[in-house]
């Protein structure tokens, strides 16, 4: 039951897309996978955005992303994929003038700021090599796959998630809380960010404080991006007691280790005034 309904919403997406004036195809690498999702738009402006598909990518090179993206969009429009009986009486089918369609529609891409994502979208729409030149080749071969693909962007939240000034350094006081509540190595929200086992608990926590209404599994501490770093600074600040809570169990079950005395460091040492700050 689960497949077929997947497969008719698979032939649902694939006739919009096929139908569609133009496509927008955002992708993403994130631990070897790549996900590509799409937004179409038809004539009379009627819009429809989901999900292309997923790929494994070992060595996610400019080449290979662009190998990857032509196999999700042949999976795409590709019918009777991935059948779960043993059986497999019903054999999938390629539609190949389908492809070249979608192919011909998409017209914007879109993905973060690595030199290989945004290499792959220029060769999606720029021409292999020359097939006059190599002797023996076809111009199918060496076809442009997205000849109409005239804006390659870059995702607005990657490019505002790496900025080179913290604003938190322009004061003294300000730089100084900062660092040792939540930026520093030695800070309650690092060691609970770094242990499946703390986050667990400061998971349990909000959701008992909150009476399941609130859905934070962790606090978002990522260094490199201001954007997930300051929701960590948030999550703090909204979830002070939890944060109490673990850092009390923390300090009772890790007495005389590290993160037990870290534990023990901020409870005798948190006060009104710097949370405040």
């Amino acid at each position: 039951m689960k497949w077929c309904l997947c497969e008719a919403h698979r032939r649902s997406d694939l006739k919009f897309l096929e139908q569609s004036e133009t496509i927008a195809i955002a992708q993403d690498v994130r631990h070897s996978k790549l996900l590509i999702r799409f937004k179409a738009t038809k004539f009379n402006f009627k819009s429809r955005r989901g999900v292309l598909g997923v790929a494994t990518v070992p060595n996610a090179s400019a080449q290979k992303l662009k190998d990857s993206t032509i196999d999700i969009l042949a999976a795409a429009c590709t019918t009777n994929k991935s059948v779960p009986w043993k059986r497999k009486v019903i054999k999938h089918q390629f539609h190949k003038k389908k492809f070249h369609k979608v192919c011909t529609r998409i017209g914007e891409f879109a993905s973060d700021c690595v030199a290989d994502e945004q290499l792959c979208a220029q060769l999606l729409r720029e021409m292999p090599v020359n097939p006059q030149a190599m002797p023996g080749s076809t111009r199918m071969v060496y076809k442009v796959v997205c000849p109409k693909m005239k804006l390659v962007r870059r995702d607005k939240s990657h490019a505002a998630g790496r900025i080179t000034k913290r604003p938190w350094r322009a004061h003294p006081v300000l730089r100084r809380v900062h660092h040792k509540y939540i930026w520093g190595k030695r800070s309650l929200t690092s060691i609970v960010h770094n242990s499946h086992t703390f986050r667990h608990w400061f998971a349990k926590s909000v959701q008992r404080k909150t009476k399941g209404k609130s859905r934070i599994k962790k606090l978002s501490l990522a260094k490199q991006r201001f954007n997930t770093f300051e929701r960590s600074g948030r999550r703090f600040c909204l979830h002070l007691h939890g944060m109490n809570e673990t850092a009390t169990k923390i300090a009772t079950t890790r007495r005389g280790k590290k993160e037990g005395l870290i534990a023990t460091e901020y409870l005798e040492e948190v006060c009104e005034e710097d949370l405040l700050c």
